[in-house]
């Protein structure tokens, strides 16, 4: 872990990437080169879900995700 917590960054499509960072209990989620949207969004969500499931995953710990 570095001082930012545990982190890791999933290529999704083309140009566009997301970081996981987990530190201090909280976890974020940044967009590569921006969050996208509208379809862009509906179109990448499938692989962002895959990444997010692969993140938690590999924290070894009980998760439960509630997307809203």
């Amino acid at each position: 872990m570095s001082a930012y917590g545990y982190r890791k960054t999933y290529r999704l499509k083309g140009r566009w990437s997301v970081e996981f960072i987990l530190n201090e209990g909280s976890l974020d989620c940044r967009w590569s080169p921006r969050m996208p949207t509208g379809k862009l969004c509906r179109s990448l969500l499938p692989r962002y879900r895959s990444a997010r499931n692969e993140f938690l995953g590999s924290l070894d710990l009980t998760t439960l995700v509630v997307e809203l």
